[in-house]
């Protein structure tokens, strides 16, 4: 607590307006001097302090005595610290802010004497003035900043829950592709299940189409020996059927020359080499009758070689016709597997880049839900620091709005007592005209100026 007396004197050699005596409420005494005094703002570690003044203003015989008490409500914390220093330099080189702080005009040494302080601090009615109209801009811009945060944090949260939406549509598009992938792996491992089987049985097929061929190979060699044979047979036959003709001629013209050598004997006796020639005769046709019986049994063994010729190549004749049928048939069902292997093949490389897509699709989905998880995170993270700032300003905000109104009550306090100061100046003049102690015309305008004027409360 600190009290400064600022006692008014001679008031008829100083013509003080109204201004000039707010002004001198907000002046220091010094060495006999009056000091404008500045402030300055200072915010400590525990929070923000305010400093608030209490004005009184009493009547003495030798003038008004200005009593100003200082005090510091540390019991209100978020707000500005105002404190007051006295000028203890030279008054005409102090400058504040860029402005020079001079001493009021008409006031010198003989007006003003103080005995109990050297230097102190006061606060006027301007600065008063000035702190609730700060308050009220300091919460106006915390509510600014309260609306711009909500406004930031419905952003945030609409963009949360696009992100959100945005992962759980990427999640559901993500198991979608790994059931397709799961579908196309399965689909694959068919695929090779059956390209392996298929190509067991294309071997297998390729195996019987070899021994087919041999086999083709070997009756068709078999075939062309056999008509080497038959040609070679139904020569034979030919050659041993003219032989047998032949042979028969020769019979014929020996029996007909034996008939005749016969009718000529049986008409004349025949000599004895006629009886020879008679017995060679005999042996020679008995020879050809031999002859002849062979070539008959050959003939018809050949004939019988033949029909068993015949109907060899007639069988094999079938049965290469059945080998080049079933030879066509191999050779229809190897293209037609050929085919399926070319179907299966293109089917099973549209498969994989089917499956290499999804992988990739799939990787991309992994990447932007791991993303989009990473930024989600992060927008929670900053929500949640947002909020707190918010509860840290909602609860400064609160703060100020309490010692904005202690402060206010306090303002309407010192406003009652600055009234009741005009009450009894006003009274102090109107007993200064009924004792006829009336003060010169020079020192009345300053006091009249107070006639009309009354502060009302806040």
């Amino acid at each position: 607590m600190m009290t400064s007396n600022i006692f008014l004197k001679d008031p008829q050699n100083c013509l003080m307006s109204f201004s000039d005596f707010l002004q001198s409420i907000n002046t220091v005494v010094l060495n006999g001097k009056l000091y404008p005094q500045y402030a300055r703002k200072r915010q400590n570690s525990s929070g923000l302090k305010i400093a608030l003044a209490t004005t009184v203003i009493q009547y003495k015989d030798n003038g008004i005595k200005i009593v100003r008490q200082l005090s510091n409500n540390n019991g209100v914390s978020g707000g500005y610290t105002q404190f007051y220093k006295s000028i203890i330099t030279n008054p005409t080189s102090i400058e504040s802010n860029g402005e020079r702080l001079l001493p009021p005009r008409c006031y010198n040494s003989h007006m003003i004497h103080d005995s109990s302080s050297a230097s102190s601090s006061t606060l006027d009615l301007r600065s008063k003035g000035v702190s609730t109209p700060t308050a009220s801009k300091q919460a106006e811009e915390i509510r600014i900043i309260t609306d711009n945060f909500q406004d930031l944090l419905k952003r945030a949260t609409k963009e949360i829950t696009k992100l959100t939406s945005e992962k759980r549509r990427l999640e559901k598009e993500y198991e979608r592709l790994l059931s397709i992938n799961e579908e196309i792996a399965d689909d694959l491992g068919r695929v090779l299940e059956r390209e392996r089987s298929l190509s067991s049985e294309n071997k297998a097929v390729l195996k019987a189409n070899d021994e087919l061929y041999k086999e083709a190979q070997r009756l068709s060699d078999e075939e062309e020996r056999w008509f080497v044979q038959k040609e070679a047979w139904l020569n034979d036959r030919k050659r041993l059927e003219e032989e047998l003709k032949s042979s028969k001629y020769d019979i014929e013209e020996l029996e007909n020359s034996y008939r005749e050598k016969e009718l000529e004997r049986l008409g004349r006796p025949l000599p004895s080499d006629e009886e020879e020639d008679k017995e060679d005769a005999s042996e020679v046709i008995q020879s050809l009758r031999e002859e002849n019986a062979r070539l008959l049994e050959l003939y018809q063994s050949s004939s019988h070689e033949k029909e068993d010729l015949i109907r060899e190549i007639s069988r094999l004749t079938i049965e290469n016709e059945s080998i080049l049928s079933r030879r066509e048939i191999v050779s229809g069902e190897n293209m037609q597997l050929m085919l399926e292997d070319n179907k299966e093949l293109s089917s099973k490389l549209k498969v994989e880049k089917a499956s290499r897509t999804d992988a990739r699709l799939a990787d991309r989905a992994a990447e932007r839900a791991v993303e989009l998880a990473s930024k989600n995170r992060d927008l929670l993270e900053w929500r949640n620091q947002l909020n707190d700032k918010n509860m840290a300003l909602v609860t400064e905000n609160a703060k100020l709005k309490s010692k904005c109104a202690n402060l206010e009550d306090l303002l309407n306090e010192e406003s009652a007592d600055i009234n009741e100061v005009l009450e009894l100046i006003k009274n102090l003049q109107l007993q200064a005209s009924n004792h006829s102690c009336a003060l010169p015309q020079s020192a009345i305008g300053p006091i009249a100026k107070f006639r009309d004027f009354k502060l009302q409360p806040r």
